[in-house]
């Protein structure tokens, strides 16, 4: 199975052509989610992509996953495993994390999903992450959190774009909350209005929530402004056309002041 700049090879002994634009790709990688179901399409594209991707082709692994969903003997496996596949949404045991005791940066935190021996999380937050989630822990209904590390093979990673690349991001927390009798999540990113990439990740969250609203509690793209947090609920449809429309860090900053005025 080749992918070559423009052309997609060895589908059932045929060659197709598809146009290398952002829509056509997106179609066919948003063909290959519905067949998958569950957002599998997005796990394989958080584990393939990588910097040389980036680089040298950024569609190759979307167009790699398509491409594999119309080869038979792979449709016929993954129809088999479907018995199997709770089993591969199991959370890990454990996770691994780096820690200087050493270091006054690291600092402990409860209720976090993982804990070590003395039931603490030990990690470095940045200056708007670490007033974030204190203000979550000091929720009634809050349960517990985890840090969503980028990269890790468990970590949540929504595509975004940004110059004309797809790309993955990790939003910083996944907060669980009492909602009744059941419990719910939240995505929430804080993020600094300093970073070049705040208008593209905010588009990218957005449309997230636009597919996947009914699925979580709040997603957030937040702001430390002064002692202020500040908050976009891309949940609420009026916010999110918003941050949609916007095409600049300014526009977004915009859009910060409108709703938090």
């Amino acid at each position: 199975m080749i992918v070559e700049q423009g052309t997609c090879k060895e589908i059932q002994e045929q060659t197709l052509t598809v146009p290398l634009d952002e829509k056509s790709i997106d179609d066919l990688f948003n063909r290959a989610g519905q067949r998958l179901g569950e957002g599998l399409h997005l796990d394989y594209w958080q584990m393939h992509y990588d910097q040389d991707e980036a680089d040298e082709m950024p569609s190759r692994s979307r167009l790699e996953l398509f491409l594999m969903l119309q080869d038979e003997k792979t449709w016929m496996a993954l129809e088999v495993a479907k018995d199997l596949e709770p089993l591969s949404f199991l959370p890990p045991a454990e996770i691994m994390a780096a820690v200087d005791a050493k270091d006054p940066a690291f600092k402990r935190y409860d209720k976090h999903l993982y804990l070590d021996a003395n039931g603490h999380f030990v990690a470095v937050l940045n200056t708007w992450e670490q007033p974030v989630i204190e203000e979550e822990m000091a929720r009634s209904d809050f349960v517990g959190w985890l840090r969503n590390v980028p990269r890790k093979p468990w970590a949540l990673a929504l595509p975004y774009e940004l110059g004309g690349e797809a790309r993955p991001m990790y939003p910083d927390f996944l907060v669980v909350r009492k909602d009744g009798d059941n419990h719910i999540v939240d995505i929430l990113e804080p993020h600094s209005p300093a970073l070049s990439d705040n208008y593209a990740k905010a588009k990218g969250l957005a449309q997230f929530a636009a597919k996947h609203a009914m699925a979580f509690g709040r997603i957030e793209m937040i702001r430390i402004v002064g002692k202020d947090i500040r908050r976009l609920d891309l949940i609420d449809a009026a916010t999110r056309k918003k941050v949609l429309k916007v095409d600049s860090d300014a526009g977004l900053d915009l859009v910060f002041d409108i709703v938090n005025a």
